[in-house]
């Protein structure tokens, strides 16, 4: 990634050059990738994945390779549950 200082376009914020974890949906099914380099702002969060970052993962997706591991998640649908957030 690149050195010179960089700015969020959401909020002005200084991007800074991290190693994050980032999920993904693709048709329903959640994918979790580790270890991404990426540039985070360091103000409001978002997120800056490079176009080779997003081109691998892609690909990955794309080819179904075997993960590392797989994790369940729980999943709680508020509606259902009547919850008064919903």
């Amino acid at each position: 990634m690149a050195s010179k200082r960089r700015f969020c376009p959401l909020c002005g914020g200084a991007l800074v050059e991290k190693t994050i974890t980032h999920e993904e949906r693709h048709n329903g099914q959640l994918y979790i990738f580790e270890n991404l380099e990426a540039l985070v702002c360091g103000q409001c969060g978002e997120e800056y994945l490079s176009a080779e970052t997003l081109e691998e993962m892609d690909q990955i997706v794309r080819e179904a390779r075997e993960p590392t591991r797989k994790e369940e998640a729980p999943v709680f649908d508020l509606a259902a549950m009547g919850s008064r957030a919903s």
